[in-house]
């Protein structure tokens, strides 16, 4: 379905900068976007629903947000940062010394688990993600993935030079299929369904090791995951 035009701001009103004890009240709009989005979608979205769930009048998120389309790249990006600030904070808490095995498996772990524990956030920056326009597809991922990215960097470089990484793999293409894949399950996970977070994540971490690791890493996967 062709994305649809952004609401624009009316030429007669400029965004001004916010005031004091502004914050409140656009933490309100994100939050009511949030859940209007996760529920309709992309193209169904209202700025007069979000405004009426907000507390406010559709005229005033104009005071905060040049179009719908910015304030979408707004929670999308806001939904991405507090899913991966989730997974590194959980990755910073390992011991430093602990084995890259567990330290790998954890991050698999965490971000699984943040992946199926969604609020409205991540429910809808699932639902309307590959709707929006490329250009801001880009700049949602580039402003929320960066630092992730630079953690799995490490995390698959030091898999390679202790062993449990196959050498003959790009390590690029390796971090965007397992990283992409996770991301993909918040289109088909159900809190109800027949699979826990751990189940999914032993697999997962099964198929990558099966696949790119070593036989010290398929040694490691037998101790740990049987």
């Amino acid at each position: 379905m062709p994305a649809a035009s952004p609401q624009k701001m009316p030429p007669h009103q400029k965004r001004q900068p916010q005031k004091r004890g502004s914050k409140a009240k656009l933490q309100a709009i994100l939050d009511a976007a949030a859940a209007v989005l996760s529920r309709k979608g992309y193209i169904e979205a209202s700025l007069a629903e979000i405004a009426e769930i907000a507390g406010t009048k559709a005229g005033s998120l104009y005071y905060y947000f040049e179009s719908k389309d910015a304030l979408i790249e707004v929670v999308l990006i806001e939904g991405t940062r507090r899913m991966m600030d989730q997974i590194e904070e959980r990755y910073l808490s390992l011991n430093p010394e602990a084995p890259v095995f567990d330290r790998i498996c954890s991050t698999i772990r965490q971000h699984v688990v943040s992946t199926a524990e969604q609020d409205d956030y991540a429910r809808a920056y699932a639902r309307v993600f590959e709707n929006l326009p490329e250009d801001m597809r880009n700049r949602i991922t580039n402003a929320g993935a960066q630092s992730y990215a630079r953690l799995w960097k490490r995390l698959l470089a030091e898999g390679v030079e202790c062993g449990l990484i196959r050498r003959d793999f790009d390590l690029r293409i390796l971090r965007l299929i397992l990283t992409g894949g996770i991301v993909w399950m918040g289109k088909w996970y159900k809190p109800d369904g027949p699979n826990s977070p751990d189940e999914i994540a032993d697999t997962i971490i099964r198929l990558f090791f099966e696949g790119a690791g070593t036989p010290l890493a398929r040694q490691h996967m037998a101790e740990r995951l049987s």
